[in-house]
This record gives C-alpha cells, structure tokens and sequence, in this order.
C-alpha cells in the first residue's frame, strides 16, 4: 500500500518540479525505476527460490523495500518546490521561473468529469498506458513460466535471462528520452508534439 501513491503523482509531481525541456529525460529517470526495479528483482528473487525454503524471503525482502520507501518518500518529497524546505533557492527560483506560477488556491475542488470523457488527449494517454501495462505485466508473469516450461531453464538461468528484456527496455528509453530533449532543444518539434510521438513509441 506504501508504493501504492508513486505512480498516480508521478505526473503531477514532475509537472510541478521539471521544467518543460528537461521533463522528457526526468520522466525517463522516473518510469525506468519500474525495469529497474524488474532488472534487480527477478534475478534476486531466482536465487533466493534456489535455496532451501527461501522463496518467502522474495516476499518480506520486497515488502520490507517498499515500507522503507514509503517512509523515505514521506519525509523527503514535497508537492512544490514552493513548499520544500530544503531545497536551495537558486534552485528553487530556477523551477519556479521555468514551470511558472503555481497557486494552489485557484484550484477548484470538483473534478471535471465531463471534460475528462470528452478529452482525446486524456484517452490517447489511457490507451497507450493500458496497452503498455498489459504487455509489462503479461511479460513480467508469463515470461518465466516460458522459460520453465517449455524451454526447461533451471530458476536461476530463467531469472536472468527473464531480465533481460527489461535491461533493454530501461536502456532504450533513457536513450529515447535524451535525442527526445536533444529535438526539443534544437527546435526540431514542439512540446506538444513530442509528447505525441513519444507517448506513441
């Protein structure tokens, strides 16, 4: 449940700290941590189920990371960089001038339900979220049982090679995001249809 708030304020936490050309090469960073995470997590995981009794530690190992982040990401992250009490102003006037105001109190308290329907950006992104989490998970869990089933690899074996995809993944999208901030720079595209082609790819 404590990693349960990452991903929904991922956008709204990168919309209000990275400034718009550098957001692409952040959002990287950020959504990499996923096949990272994946890249370190089944290998680890396929040697602790080569022990004796150990496939539980897999379980309380992992569990025991994410209480550890929730409670690192209580004390350490902020909504603004307004609210943050650490940070250096320098730093913080930097953010600020590049993203713009920020007032929280013009904010309204109702959800615009009907906007939200009517919105092809808000679908378009839902679409390719979907479809991006379907093959992640499908891979993540039908991958290994490839591997063990009909290719006949020993859980170690499996484990390592079942990561590989995600090393390729992690690597080509920070590389993705750096030629996508590389055009962005240069005048090549606009934000906005950057956000579109690489939403898409």
């Amino acid at each position: 449940m404590g990693e349960g708030v990452t991903y929904p304020s991922m956008h709204a936490m990168l919309a209000r700290w990275i400034p718009p050309l550098e957001r692409s090469t952040f959002a990287a960073y950020v959504y990499a941590g996923s096949n990272f995470g994946t890249i370190i997590s089944l290998p680890l995981s396929g040697w602790l189920c080569s022990l004796e009794n150990g496939w539980p530690l897999s379980f309380y190992i992992f569990g025991v990371a994410g209480i550890i982040w929730f409670i690192v990401w209580m004390f350490l992250v902020y909504d603004t960089p307004s609210t943050h009490p650490r940070i250096n102003p320098q730093e913080k006037a930097f953010i600020l001038a590049s993203i713009g105001p920020q007032d929280e109190d013009d904010r309204s308290d109702s959800i615009p339900w009907c906007s939200m329907l009517k919105c092809v950006p808000l679908w378009a992104i839902l679409v390719t979220q979907c479809g991006q989490s379907w093959a992640f998970y499908t891979q993540l869990t039908e991958l290994p049982t490839y591997m063990a089933k009909i290719l006949h690899f020993d859980i170690q074996s499996n484990s390592l090679l079942s990561a590989i995809p995600y090393l390729t993944s992690w690597w080509f999208g920070i590389a993705c995001s750096k030629f996508a901030d590389w055009l962005l720079g240069r005048g090549v595209v606009s934000l906005s249809m950057s956000y579109k082609i690489w939403n898409s790819v």
